[in-house]
């Protein structure tokens, strides 16, 4: 149970939230919901204080860990497929030069923050001890049991599971349409097309965020021509219900061009013979797609898929330029959840928890597709 000081703590908390209580419209099963999440964080306090400081032996080997890890699953993987000295009658040591740069980039840039969030993740890092990390407190796997129960999170999972199911099936839709279309013509028709649709591709994402908010705000043209039909303007980002969905409009919009050129480059290394073949057995053209195009794209289709999905998980610009990731945190992502409690709250270890679950997916789902493309050759 709870000391006198934790009492104390506690009293002078109830006496304040009960004089705003008096003075607000709040019910009472609020006001107790609210008591009870206080006398949570004084426990929770209390038991913070009882826990060791990390110190710096702590960051450096649960950094460094991971870290050999990495490098040592990489390198394995590149001495398997190359056992001899040499790549291509190239000295390996040459190539190890020629990579080195890139290499050191991404161990100081990318590597080296992800194993600092994952050492991160086990303390309550933040805005008192950021200038002082070894300061901090160890709480185990205290960060992922808060975020197992914290119901915004479950929230941003559910959002971007949303996102992902509806978003990579419309987005690959749309680019093999148009790729099929635009592969009937020759020349400049061709460029100038897939020019054309590749287009949204090529602006920055927070000009188009930008730009795309404007087209759902109340004084809209799509608003305006809706208005003329004689319906009432949508608040499309202010609707819990259509937020989402208007995201994922944008989203599919921005990003449909650079699957619909990869699958367009695809479509090049089928060979035609194929279809004349099926035109000389009398096939139809859905004959030709079903039996030649569709699977003379599986590899390409498959790779697509996976570029989407990536890139669709760690979508944050969009929620976090249109929504803010409202209404309600009906547009609230994974990572703008984590950035809301790094740099919001600075929560920074229990942000870093996030972090680390998404490495942990990206870390098994790289596994899984790489033993699917297997099959598919």
């Amino acid at each position: 149970p709870p000391s006198e000081k934790e009492w104390s703590i506690f009293w002078d908390r109830f006496h304040r939230r009960y004089t705003a209580f008096k003075e607000s419209d709040d019910d009472v099963k609020t006001f107790v919901k609210e008591m009870n999440t206080v006398m949570g964080e004084v426990i929770r306090e209390r038991d913070m204080a009882t826990r060791p400081r990390t110190g710096l032996a702590y960051w450096v080997a649960l950094t460094l860990f991971p870290l050999l890890l990495i490098v040592t699953y990489v390198l394995r993987g590149l001495f398997e497929r190359n056992p001899s000295p040499s790549i291509n009658s190239t000295p390996l040591r040459r190539v190890a030069c020629f990579l080195l740069p890139a290499l050191s980039v991404m161990l100081v840039f990318r590597l080296l923050p992800l194993c600092v969030a994952f050492a991160a993740s086990f303390t309550d890092l933040g805005a008192a001890n950021i200038t002082n990390p070894s300061n901090s407190l160890f709480t185990g796997t205290g960060n992922y049991l808060r975020l197992y129960q914290d119901e915004i999170f479950w929230k941003s999972v559910k959002n971007t599971l949303v996102y992902l199911i509806v978003g990579v099936p419309i987005n690959m839709l749309i680019a093999l349409t148009l790729a099929l279309a635009i592969n009937r013509f020759r020349g400049w028709r061709r460029t100038l097309l897939a020019s054309g649709l590749f287009l949204p591709s090529v602006i920055t994402m927070v000009a188009s965020a930008v730009t795309w908010r404007w087209l759902y705000c109340q004084q809209s043209p799509i608003n305006i021509a809706i208005n003329w039909l004689g319906f009432s303007p949508v608040n499309w980002l202010g609707n819990p219900d259509l937020a989402l969905p208007s995201l994922i409009i944008f989203s599919v919009w921005r990003s449909y061009g650079l699957s619909m050129l990869i699958i367009l480059a695809g479509l090049e290394l089928i060979n035609r013979e194929l279809y004349e073949a099926v035109r000389i057995d009398g096939g139809s053209t859905w004959n030709e797609f079903r039996h030649v195009t569709l699977p003379g794209l599986r590899g390409t289709l498959f790779a697509v898929a996976v570029g989407v999905v990536v890139a669709n998980i760690q979508f944050f610009i969009e929620p976090y330029v249109l929504t803010g990731g409202g209404p309600k945190d009906a547009t609230m992502s994974l990572l703008l959840f984590s950035y809301n409690r790094a740099f919001g709250s600075f929560q920074l270890g229990y942000a870093s928890s996030v972090i680390t679950v998404l490495f942990v997916f990206f870390f098994v789902f790289n596994f899984w597709q790489r033993h699917f493309r297997r099959k598919l050759r």
